[in-house]
């Protein structure tokens, strides 16, 4: 028999699935993505079961909609329903291991919902449950404690403008090292989750 294939789900914020090379898209340059899209697969139609951030990805861990996880209007103070299994917890229970590098927006914030690890990026959201997560950490080791916002965008701006830090430090980098990281540190004996 043969063993389960690993799965990356790669998760982000505002990109319209246009916006690759492997995509069709004749100006932008993203080979790593585009390498990945031809080793695995690329979901060219997948749809989000609504438009806000905390509902969507709980929308995508328990796979249900708003009416069934309840949360229809970006509740930040809302748990998971520990009756919905999620995602990971299904990997898990089906021998997988399972770990999340980046953004989860769940509550409360460093509840793992089913990962075996998570190295946390909230993205400034220190005003639920004053949290420093991972990234923070990071800055704080780098020597830039609390400058994450400081270059004067909120976390949802559609505005953009140069990462005001050195760029190693940048969110991405970041959450691509660290990332990277926990795949080298697999259990090579059972297939993996990464999230």
């Amino acid at each position: 028999m043969s063993r389960p294939p690993n799965v990356l789900l790669i998760c982000v914020d505002h990109w319209p699935e246009n916006l690759l090379r492997a995509a069709g898209h004749s100006h932008i340059l993203s080979p790593t993505l585009d390498q990945l899209s031809a080793n695995g697969v690329r979901f060219s139609r997948a749809y989000s079961t609504t438009p806000m951030c905390i509902p969507a990805r709980r929308a995508l861990m328990t796979g249900t909609t708003t009416r069934t996880h309840g949360d229809r209007v970006f509740d930040e103070h809302g748990p998971m329903p520990a009756e919905l299994p999620t995602m990971p917890a299904v990997f898990r229970a089906n021998g997988y291991q399972a770990h999340a590098v980046g953004k989860l927006h769940v509550y409360p914030q460093r509840d793992r919902i089913g990962f075996e690890d998570v190295v946390l990026f909230e993205e400034g959201r220190r005003r639920v449950g004053n949290v420093v997560d991972d990234h923070e950490l990071h800055l704080q080791d780098a020597g830039y404690a609390g400058q994450e916002l400081t270059h004067a965008m909120g976390n949802n701006a559609y505005t953009v403008r140069p990462w005001h830090l050195p760029e190693e430090l940048h969110p991405t980098n970041w959450t691509v090292r660290e990332m990277s990281r926990v795949i080298q540190r697999r259990d090579p004996t059972r297939p993996a989750f990464w999230y």
